[in-house]
């Protein structure tokens, strides 16, 4: 039988490694999505399942107008101004 120390440190190894492993998922889930555009998310799929079908293209922010920036950022975030890209409300 081992001693408690042991089973304990083994433990927090792998929990360790759970969370470390955890938290490289999560960061490289948010690099690939900054390079890489989604087919779909829940709001178009909520707004989908809302309105039925709904034509949606992907376009390029420097693709708009500048005067209709804001606007977009506006309509697809409104707290986009005061949080540091996640909004957790």
């Amino acid at each position: 039988m081992r001693p408690i120390g042991k089973v304990f440190n083994a433990v927090w190894w792998w929990l360790r490694l759970a969370v470390l492993l955890f938290s490289i998922i999560i960061v490289l889930g948010v690099l690939a999505f900054a390079v890489i555009n989604p087919p779909t998310t829940l709001y178009i799929a909520s707004e989908k399942a809302r309105l039925g079908h709904a034509q949606h293209e992907w376009v390029d922010l420097d693709d708009i107008a500048p005067v209709m920036r804001r606007s977009v950022v506006a309509a697809e975030d409104a707290n986009f101004c005061g949080h540091w890209g996640f909004d957790m409300a």
